[in-house]
């Protein structure tokens, strides 16, 4: 079973973990057999077991507005991998379903909502 992160401060320390390559592996294992018809359908679900909503609110793929950069990650390897391991898809494609997973986290349970520009 994967521990879902809750923080930045276990989201690093798990970062740190996985640049052992054995637990990279495992870890890539793990989430290998989350379910979904083709790779957009498994993105979400890999995230979602991986990551809370309100700390998936606190990043993006590129880290722009002060945010997480999680496409510059050991986690995006790892997730990229995992989804590859059962789709033929690109790291391109993947990296474009998860900016679109990213950008509405914030309008679900637990997402914090969005802020408001006065």
């Amino acid at each position: 079973m994967i521990n879902k992160i809750n923080d930045l401060d276990s989201l690093k320390s798990l970062e740190h973990d996985i640049e052992d390559l054995t637990q990279r592996q495992h870890l890539i294992k793990k989430l290998s057999t989350v379910g979904g018809v083709n790779y957009k359908d498994n993105v979400s679900p890999v995230m979602a077991r991986l990551f809370s909503n309100e700390l998936m609110a606190k990043m993006n793929v590129n880290g722009n507005r002060g945010k997480f950069a999680f496409g510059k990650s050991n986690l995006f390897i790892v997730v990229t991998e995992s989804v590859t391991t059962n789709f033929k898809v690109t790291e391109a494609d993947i990296k474009g379903t998860l900016a679109t997973t990213l950008k509405y986290v914030p309008d679900r349970k637990g997402g914090g909502g969005r802020k408001k520009d006065n």
